[in-house]
């Protein structure tokens, strides 16, 4: 048991060296914190680590080194370090291109201080295929413009529609008027015929009756005179002996 007029002393030491071990905690941040990329693209994800201890750093995807989790890691992976001014301070960076898909997942920045290992908040990166952007694209461009067309279609038709109306009520209304001036017409030449028929009729009657006779008898009588005046006039008439 440490002696009491030492307890003062015990104390503060104590309360140093557990300031001292909180203080030399370190901290991981990693920007950005997600990212979506297509594929064939490229990205940069850096790290700030700020321990006063040595520090080690290395990168994982999920719960697998680098080297493991990605394919071709030589040719398309390249990690380092920039440099910083502050001893504290540790600024790796991860870069990878010609993205796939599979290079999705979430990328955390390690740091390794005497066996233990601290990790940053991670990124998050999202790969999507050329294609299925593509198609996504185009499948909207073509829901529109069907949709337009389906418009247009709709009304046309209508249109058409009342054009052909109309115009069937115009060829019924000239067909109705055409009607009626025909019938007008008819009924009104039908009395004049009528007239003629019965002129015809008396006049005939007349001609067939005494009278009629008479006149026809006087006008044979008239043309032998008409020819004894003719044979007088042209030559002279011979005298009997």
């Amino acid at each position: 048991m440490p002696d009491p007029g030492c307890l003062p002393a015990f104390i503060l030491t104590s309360c140093l060296f557990a300031a001292g071990v909180h203080c030399n905690q370190p901290t991981i941040q990693q920007k950005p914190r997600s990212v979506n990329l297509v594929e064939g693209a490229s990205v940069t994800m850096t790290c700030i680590i700020n321990f006063s201890g040595p520090k080690v750093n290395k990168w994982q995807k999920n719960d697998q080194p680098i080297m493991h989790a990605i394919l071709n890691h030589k040719g398309r992976v390249s990690e380092g370090r920039n440099m910083s001014k502050d001893p504290k301070l540790l600024l790796p960076y991860l870069r990878i291109q010609n993205l796939t898909e599979c290079d999705s997942g979430t990328y955390y920045c390690m740091l390794d201080t005497v066996g233990k290992m601290a990790n940053g908040t991670g990124t998050t990166l999202t790969v999507t295929r050329v294609a299925q952007v593509q198609c996504s694209s185009i499948n909207s461009v073509h829901i529109g413009v069907s949709a337009a067309l389906m418009g247009m279609l709709c009304i046309s038709l209508i249109i058409v529609s009342v054009l052909l109306n109309q115009r069937n009520k115009a060829c019924i209304a000239l067909q109705r008027q055409f009607v009626a001036y025909i019938t007008e017409k008819s009924t009104a030449t039908l009395p004049l015929k009528l007239k003629g028929k019965h002129k015809r009729r008396e006049g005939h009657a007349s001609g067939s009756g005494p009278e009629g006779k008479k006149k026809k008898r006087k006008a044979k009588e008239r043309q032998p005179k008409d020819n004894d005046e003719y044979v007088h006039v042209g030559r002279p008439r011979e005298t009997m002996h």
